[in-house]
């Protein structure tokens, strides 16, 4: 793909997510292709973009909301992406019966997509079988397991596709949920953060927000909104083994909200919600650079 045309991808991806107000997910469009006649002439991809169903998902109960129903979603939409015009259309949406599905990820290797029920009581995910049929992503749901907390915000899957985690805002706890070689999911268990900051409003109580794995694939970095801060555990960790080695304090009131860390994995990237700013760091000691 040529400069123009990615950046072209990335500008309408950022446009989508902030249309529907949730996350999208790239699907290479080569590897999906279950129909030869459909595919053989075009070169693109899918885009999956999960929404919100319900007016004011996803937002915390101390904060005041304003009931807009304008723009809510259907389910999960698919949306076909032209690599050679920039033209997007229409590729079918999945009416699930899970409210909020608003973040998605992809397993590494398998055509399933994982996708969180975006409630503040009784939180779930969701994983479902993907396939194309006539030019357009058909899902099937291929099992359902508890989130372990409220108002699941962020999915996360390792490189070997074993695992998931759900970071959960509303009560700073991740839940680490085992993959099976089908893609499908079963029950896990909960990690749980702790703290507060300064802003009495949004940072009362851990609200973790995001998570990531550094290069080794060793250390699971949980980035807490609530707390300031970025909680550093072993991984691959177990049911008995969720202590945290480390506690990263981010400038108060910032409210981190995702981590990313550069490809030659010595640098790490956070961006924060309520300052808007993004701050680099060291990945190894996060002295900022």
């Amino acid at each position: 793909v040529d400069g123009s045309v990615a950046m072209a991808r990335l500008l309408m991806m950022g446009v989508l997510a902030a249309a529907m107000g949730a996350f999208v997910t790239l699907l290479n469009r080569m590897r999906m292709s279950a129909d030869s006649n459909v595919s053989a002439n075009r070169r693109g991809c899918y885009i999956l973009v999960g929404t919100y169903t319900q007016a004011n998902a996803g937002t915390p109960p101390n904060v005041d909301t304003d009931s807009d129903e304008t723009y809510l979603g259907k389910g999960i939409h698919a949306i076909w992406l032209d690599l050679s015009t920039g033209h997007m259309s229409h590729a079918g949406v999945h009416r699930t019966t899970l409210a909020n599905p608003s973040f998605l990820s992809m397993h590494p290797s398998q055509h399933v997509v994982y996708a969180v029920s975006e409630v503040a009581e009784g939180g779930k995910v969701s994983a479902f079988g993907i396939q194309e049929v006539n030019g357009k992503i058909k899902c099937c749901e291929l099992s359902t397991v508890n989130s372990s907390g409220g108002l699941p915000c962020h999915l996360m899957v390792d490189r070997a596709g074993s695992t998931l985690t759900c970071s959960n805002y509303l009560d700073g706890s991740i839940a680490v949920i085992p993959i099976q070689n089908d893609g499908s999911l079963q029950e896990g268990w909960r990690l749980q953060n702790h703290g507060g900051s300064v802003n009495e409003l949004r940072q009362e109580a851990p609200h973790a927000h995001s998570a990531a794995l550094d290069a080794t694939e060793k250390l699971f970095y949980s980035v807490d909104l609530g707390a300031d801060s970025i909680f550093v555990r072993r991984w691959p960790c177990t049911s008995e083994d969720t202590d945290i080695l480390c506690q990263h304090k981010l400038q108060e009131g910032s409210g981190p909200r995702h981590l990313v860390f550069h490809p030659n994995g010595l640098v790490a990237y956070v961006i924060s919600e309520l300052t808007g700013n993004i701050e680099v760091f060291h990945s190894g000691s996060f002295e900022r650079l």
